[in-house]
């Protein structure tokens, strides 16, 4: 559940982290940009208060391995498993490393926590196009490890709160509403190559990044993307995209395993939703055709199954194989003009939807659970879990597909 003194912890925060102190000095945190300059701000939302705490430290040699051009400017919030604070890693040019600073304990499964990062940083340091990482466990809408508390792009353990994707998406509305732009989101984290992840934050952004599967321990290779945006800072967010996409296979194309990872613009989730849309309506006079697609093996692995999931660009595949229509030809299209890094031993396209082998009675929340009906979610021993959840994914017609799917 949030807790009461979240709001008054962030204001601490914030005055604490405008007042300096830490390892490296004041001189990035006293510097004030004047005028909008042209170029990356990429802002690091490094959550490491859960299983991943370790893997901080990595990530975070790789991002100040990079000498930075004036062009792109990097700031990283990190938080480690306890209650001892976290740390804001402020890129300073005069020295070429990051300065530190310590601030109040910040829990990471707060919305407002990822509001006033964004927001006091985009202020701050004013460029052009803005980048928001998204660092931590991952579960598309529906966990693995603990599937009664996640479907979110967060984990605080210390506060034992978690940053669902309804909340992600009411906070980039806030920071919307509030003037400020994010050009790329990216996921440093399992499974967020989903649809509905992809459809609840098209709109406040022009491109995502993400991964269908589960990632390595390691992650991002933030050597090789960090450097390439920093010697071309005049990057667009889709190339910085392809940058992201281009890093991971650097990195993992010669590891066994199963790896994916797409770099989608915002504007072809919504012509793929409308397509799906479509697509849906063929479902009544062809229900054998799209029955035989989700029963095929190849239309998912056991990171998708778990989920409950599947992939969708092999789905329309084999859909196609015994439908000839163009709304199912246009999906399977549009998926693979998409950039993207497949691994050659995978059978995916780089995106997941929703759809499980059988109907569960606790899949309630994904049917309806909408913004105008939002439930309180609870765990087994009974803890609220969030008083006002909901799936926005309901505003397609893809929940209502699948009820027809397993009524029939």
């Amino acid at each position: 559940m949030k807790k009461l003194f979240s709001f008054c912890l962030l204001i601490v925060f914030l005055l604490a982290s405008c007042g300096g102190g830490g390892s490296g000095g004041s001189s990035s945190e006293s510097e004030n940009h004047v005028g909008v300059k042209n170029g990356w701000l990429v802002l690091i939302y490094m959550d490491g208060d859960n299983s991943l705490s370790g893997a901080t430290a990595e990530d975070l040699r790789e991002i100040e391995s990079v000498k930075y051009s004036p062009q792109v400017k990097v700031v990283v919030l990190r938080d480690t498993f306890g209650n001892e604070g976290g740390t804001i890693y402020d890129y300073n040019y005069e020295n070429s490393s990051f300065d530190e600073f310590s601030v109040p304990e910040p829990n990471m499964g707060e919305p407002s926590t990822l509001v006033n990062f964004v927001e006091k940083y985009a202020r701050k340091y004013p460029y052009s196009n803005v980048a928001l990482i998204m660092w931590n466990h991952g579960d598309a809408w529906r966990g693995v490890s603990h599937p009664d508390k996640f479907r979110a792009a967060a984990e605080d353990v210390t506060d034992d709160d978690y940053l669902y994707m309804h909340e992600l998406k009411e906070a980039l509305q806030k920071l919307s509403d509030d003037g400020i732009r994010i050009n790329l989101i990216g996921f440093d984290e399992c499974l967020m190559g989903n649809l509905e992840v992809f459809y609840d934050i098209k709109d406040y952004t022009d491109v995502v990044v993400a991964s269908e599967v589960s990632e390595p321990y390691e992650g991002w290779n933030y050597s090789y993307v960090m450097k390439e945006v920093s010697n071309n800072p005049s990057l667009d967010a889709y190339a910085f995209g392809k940058v992201i996409v281009d890093a991971y296979r650097k990195a993992y194309a010669s590891e066994p395993g199963n790896y994916t990872m797409i770099a989608v613009k915002s504007s072809d989730v919504n012509v793929l939703v409308r397509d799906i849309n479509q697509f849906i309506s063929l479902l009544d006079s062809n229900y054998g055709c799209f029955y035989s697609a989700r029963q095929n093996p190849s239309v998912t692995n056991d990171d998708l199954e778990s989920l409950g999931t599947i992939d969708l660009g092999n789905f329309a595949y084999r859909v196609s194989e015994c439908l000839s229509n163009s709304y199912v030809s246009d999906i399977v299209d549009r998926i693979n003009s998409f950039y993207k890094y497949i691994s050659p031993n995978s059978n995916l396209t780089g995106i997941s939807i929703f759809f499980p082998s059988s109907n569960k009675v606790n899949d309630f929340d994904y049917y309806f659970a909408d913004a105008a009906h939002p439930i309180t979610l609870v765990d087994d021993s009974g803890e609220v879990l969030d008083e006002n959840y909901y799936n926005p994914f309901t505003e397609t017609e893809w929940d209502e597909f699948l009820e027809r799917y397993f009524s029939h």
